[in-house]
């Protein structure tokens, strides 16, 4: 396919019977915190740009052990809660919970923005929440 002319497009046995739906280029910047004192630093921070024009970011938790003990868990989810909060704040200057809110993923904002009849397809099959 021209359309991939260029690019490392990886070899999937058994790909014959699928079809690309998209190409997005991402950037991604990562960040963690450098001081092992501060409240945050056990969570880590991904901040994704395509190449047109979307940005969507993550914060996660790498836990240890979580068999037993669940009150990390929480506390890690209580962490993350406060550091978008505080992200969005300070980004936004507006103290709406909005930062709660789930973002779109890449491939599900393109797909809405550059093939709507795609995304209603996608969507009634289930393969992509409304």
């Amino acid at each position: 396919d021209s359309l991939y002319n260029g690019y490392d497009v990886p070899y999937l046995a058994g790909a014959e019977r699928i079809a690309s739906l998209a190409r997005l280029e991402t950037f991604r910047t990562c960040y963690e915190a450098t001081n092992s004192d501060v409240e945050f630093s056990a969570l880590k921070v991904d901040v994704d740009k395509t190449d047109f024009g979307y940005m969507v970011g993550e914060v996660e938790a790498v836990l240890d052990d979580v068999s037993e003990d669940q009150s990390n868990v929480e506390a890690a989810k209580e962490n993350i809660r406060k550091l978008v909060d505080l992200i969005s704040i300070s980004e936004n200057n507006q103290g709406d919970g909005a930062s709660s809110m789930a973002a779109l993923g890449k491939l599900e904002y393109y797909t809405i923005n550059n093939h709507r009849d795609n995304y209603d397809a996608y969507v009634k099959a289930g393969a992509m929440m409304n």
